[in-house]
């Protein structure tokens, strides 16, 4: 059973066993701990056949996907959001909701409880918020290093207004990335940071073109 408290059998069914080594990038002990948190097996592209009234231009139609440096795909990223939408009213439990994302329309599972005809959404991105104590001796605009419940050291800026003995909450700082057509389990992807710089990562195992998945920053 792992640290998480999910079994093998059922990490591998969400797409969460271990892909190949990576040959650079961040090690492998940092990607599975955040593969872990991030629950990118329930946000799917769909195909024509699953919803007929897919937007043109969706890119689900492309017929050869652009390739980036050394031959890798090109991906398209996010930010983590909320993905608000309101549960059909034909809406049957244990169904998938196809909803707006950010590059097309997605299948997701409503929150747990929605009923049909409510408003509500849902996380594409880390669930993960961790409440940070501002340290002795620093002030807002300081930067502080803290460390996640699963070992990862993260660094953030003191907010405006906190000073020590204070509390904020942070999220991992991720951004998420679209598997592209043509890309499968264990291939490496390129894509621009926020920054405008080019990082790649692997498509974690399980995940298909139009799903997402989170790479750290």
């Amino acid at each position: 059973q792992a640290p998480d408290g999910s079994s093998d059998d059922s990490r591998a069914a969400a797409g969460f066993s271990r892909p190949p080594p990576p040959s650079g990038g961040m090690p492998w002990e940092v990607a599975e701990r955040l593969w872990r948190r991030v629950s990118g097996s329930q946000y799917r592209g769909i195909n024509e056949e699953e919803y007929e009234g897919m937007e043109e231009g969706s890119g689900d139609d492309e017929e050869s996907p652009p390739e980036g440096m050394n031959g890798a795909l090109e991906a398209q990223t996010a930010p983590p959001q909320e993905l608000l939408f309101t549960v059909p009213e034909d809406h049957r439990p244990g169904d998938r909701v196809c909803v707006k994302g950010p590059h097309g329309p997605l299948l997701v599972p409503p929150p747990p409880g929605a009923r049909p005809g409510e408003p509500c959404s849902v996380r594409l991105g880390p669930p993960d918020v961790y409440v940070v104590t501002v340290p002795e001796r620093a002030a807002s605009g300081d930067r502080m290093r803290f460390r996640a419940a699963g070992g990862d050291e993260f660094q953030v800026i003191v907010p405006s207004g906190k000073g020590p003995g204070d509390t904020f909450e942070v999220s991992p700082p991720v951004v998420m990335v679209q598997v592209p057509p043509g890309a499968a389990s264990g291939d490496r992807v390129v894509f621009q940071s926020p920054d405008g710089d080019c990082l790649t990562a692997y498509v974690p195992p399980g995940l298909h073109a139009g799903q997402y998945f989170a790479a750290s920053l």
